[in-house]
């Protein structure tokens, strides 16, 4: 029995990504066993009169993987947990393990030695908020990242690294961390973040630098490359508390047996541009949302959305949300 070949590193996770076995013995039974980076089980399969043997991880890597959203902190390029999983095979619990394939929560497809997502994207970022980018970095990979301004022939470098090994790697800072890298002064500037990898120019992300304001609600959400994206709606939004409860009609009355309670936020974006439409329109469909509310992030769900995506000039999102867990009164 011979394992033929693995899953290519990062490929979407709702591909089959088969371990492929072939020269299998139909007429015995046979166990394929998973196995994280560490060594530790993970589950196993039996299979039984196949001469050959495709076996999937899917279902492991999607109750391993758990994204979270960058909490503030310094200037920082890391591997958060919960992004990326590693695994291997081996036929019988004690067998010689295959290589590691890796996977993160992307559904499309990542190149490598690149930023992840579109190449080039545009936010709108306040003097107080910090955001996230997502590379996927091969060993040995040297990253520049710098700032400039539109106006400017000249850029100031703001991180240099040299990847250790290959995988995901998130960029976490500031708008202080960019202002402070150009010396800049004003609180309404635009300007340019650049990744540079291996000497290449791979991504450019154009800033919008705005004033913040009382009512600003910020949210993440996890994109089809399994990134985490950040935006802030920024027009007053409307809250309702909704109430919902479980009763029983009884010959002494009605009796209630549960009560839950839960807060309803809409949120309206008002009018987008074309770039700003490109990057926010998919946290209607994410399959993960959080609400910043102090410096911590909670789980939300979204209960209506609305996405006017034609037009120019007239493009705009609305959503309402909610938390993930409702509140148990009874």
């Amino acid at each position: 029995m011979k394992l033929i070949s693995i899953p290519a590193d990062f490929s979407p996770i709702l591909a089959d990504n088969y371990f492929h076995f072939e020269e299998v013995d139909p007429a015995e039974s046979t166990e394929i066993y998973f196995f994280d980076s560490e060594g530790q089980r993970l589950g196993a399969r039996r299979y039984a009169g196949r001469s050959v043997i495709d076996s999937s991880p899917r279902a492991i890597i999607r109750r391993m993987l758990d994204p979270q959203p960058v909490v503030r902190g310094s200037l920082r390029l890391e591997q958060p947990a919960g992004r990326q999983v590693a695994l291997s095979v081996a036929v019988g619990e004690d067998g010689e393990r295959s290589a590691l394939a890796r996977f993160g929560a992307n559904v499309v497809a990542l190149e490598p030695s690149a930023m992840v997502g579109p190449a080039r994207q545009r936010r709108v970022i306040s003097p107080d908020e910090f955001d996230e980018l997502s590379l996927y970095l091969k060993e040995d990979d040297g990253v520049i990242v710098d700032v400039t301004t539109p106006q400017s022939d000249t850029s100031e470098r703001l991180l240099r690294y040299v990847c250790p090994s290959s995988g995901l790697y998130t960029l976490t800072y500031s708008f202080e961390d960019l202002r402070s890298a150009l010396d800049q002064q004003e609180e309404s500037v635009e300007l340019d973040l650049r990744v540079w990898i291996g000497g290449l120019l791979k991504g450019v992300i154009d800033y919008l630098v705005v004033p913040s304001a009382k009512g600003d609600c910020r949210v993440a959400w996890l994109d089809a490359y399994g990134a985490v994206r950040h935006y802030t709606f920024r027009s007053q939004p409307e809250e309702h508390q909704q109430v919902e409860r479980r009763e029983s009609d009884t010959l002494s009355g009605t009796h209630t047996l549960a009560v839950e309670s839960w807060s309803r936020l809409r949120l309206r974006s008002g009018l987008l541009s074309r770039g700003e439409m490109d990057f926010v329109r998919g946290l209607t469909s994410a399959p993960r949302l959080w609400r910043l509310e102090g410096d911590e992030w909670r789980p939300c769900t979204i209960e209506e959305s609305v996405c006017r995506c034609s037009g120019e000039g007239a493009m705009s999102i609305d959503v309402t949300l909610r938390p993930s867990r409702k509140s148990q009164l009874w």
